[in-house]
């Protein structure tokens, strides 16, 4: 798969979408992020999908953390990147992922 501009490109439907791991496969087993039969991502490993650790990947990091803690009211007491994952796994439906990335427009 080629690697797309913006997360929101990937979450086209809740397929596209998973918890608990990072990345998936077609059969549900859990594989790197960049794996050639990955077929969903949670958030923070599609961020590792997109942006590679490049400055941009930071940056949407706490541009994300952020968001959560002010409009969401999900107040971590860890890292930006756990919060974010906790957040994925437990909190978020696919619709509050969505809607997430299109807002910050990643």
């Amino acid at each position: 798969m080629d690697r797309p501009l913006k997360v929101k490109e990937l979450f086209t439907d809740e397929s596209k979408w998973t918890i608990g791991s990072y990345a998936r496969d077609s059969y549900g087993t859990n594989v790197e992020i960049n794996h050639p039969g990955v077929d969903c991502w949670c958030l923070m490993g599609a961020l590792m999908f997109v942006y590679q650790y490049e400055p941009e990947y930071y940056n949407n990091v706490k541009k994300i953390d952020e968001y959560l803690r002010n409009n969401k009211g999900f107040k971590g007491a860890f890292s930006p990147m756990t919060n974010i994952t906790t957040w994925n796994d437990t909190a978020a439906k696919f619709q509050d992922v969505k809607e997430l990335v299109e807002e910050l427009d990643i």
